[in-house]
């Protein structure tokens, strides 16, 4: 029955942020089952991680579309596997932060080989989270990449607002 509903798409958008994926560990890992706000379980993982060091979890990129994007299936697979082996929390939610700078900076490195340019702008919510920003901004700082944060404006939906607005005064002023 569950298969078929998601062959159908019934009741499982697809999506592509990465809080989902903070949603999904956390959940995995007992941390946070029912959130009653957005970014509650991903706070919880973040703070589960603490400043422990981990290595990241099996992870694997492909090809979708033309596009390279992040398939979770090993490290979600790789966190249940050991959870259940008994695995500290906060060494797999450090674990799982580690991961996901890599996969990150893998997937950036991967659009300035093919000709983007060197500087990268972190934003969404997920860059709210100081571990994962801090990782991640030192890996793309290690490729060499110049690396840009919000700072005047929100990284998370604040600063999309914020630019939705600034798109609808600038098309007014051409009226």
């Amino acid at each position: 029955m569950v298969r078929t509903m998601v062959e159908r798409g019934v009741n499982c958008p697809r999506a592509s942020s990465a809080g989902r994926l903070f949603d999904a560990v956390a959940a995995l890992l007992g941390l946070c089952d029912d959130a009653s706000y957005e970014g509650q379980a991903a706070v919880a993982l973040e703070a589960a991680a603490g400043d422990e060091r981990a290595e990241a979890l099996p992870w694997r990129l492909a090809r979708a579309g033309g596009l390279w994007v992040y398939d979770p299936a090993p490290t979600l697979a790789a966190v249940l596997d050991r959870a259940g082996a008994g695995e500290r929390t906060g060494t797999l939610a450090a674990a799982f932060h580690r991961t996901l700078a890599e996969v990150t900076s893998d997937l950036v490195h991967r659009v300035v080989r093919a000709g983007a340019p060197p500087t990268v702008c972190l934003a969404g919510g997920c860059f709210q989270n100081a571990r994962l920003l801090t990782e991640t901004r030192a890996l793309l700082r290690d490729r060499g990449l110049r690396v840009l944060v919000g700072t005047a404006v929100p990284v998370n939906d604040g600063g999309i607002g914020y630019g939705q607005a600034a798109v609808a005064a600038a098309r007014l002023r051409e009226t």
